[in-house]
């Protein structure tokens, strides 16, 4: 691959980055205003914190891992955010 087209492919995925990371302090601003106990808000605040580490993984290894980390924290959300919407 050449050095111009890995440096655009660089950028598109920096830019989508951005975006996704948009969208998740969208979700996690919500929760803080709904939510009904300072629980809830902590495990959003971990589970966005666990998925912005990501892009510091150094290898495959390493992402799976984080990857595990960031899906247990989201569950761990899932679970305590489902009283508060039931």
């Amino acid at each position: 691959m050449s050095g111009v087209r890995r440096t655009r492919l660089q950028h598109r995925d920096g830019v989508e980055a951005y975006r996704l990371r948009g969208i998740a302090l969208h979700a996690l601003f919500r929760v803080q205003l709904l939510a009904s106990g300072q629980a809830v808000i902590d495990a959003a605040r971990h589970a966005c914190t666990t998925t912005d580490d990501m892009h510091k993984a150094a290898d495959r290894t390493e992402l799976s891992a984080r990857g595990a980390q960031a899906r247990d924290a989201l569950e761990d959300f899932v679970e305590i955010a489902a009283s508060d919407v039931r």
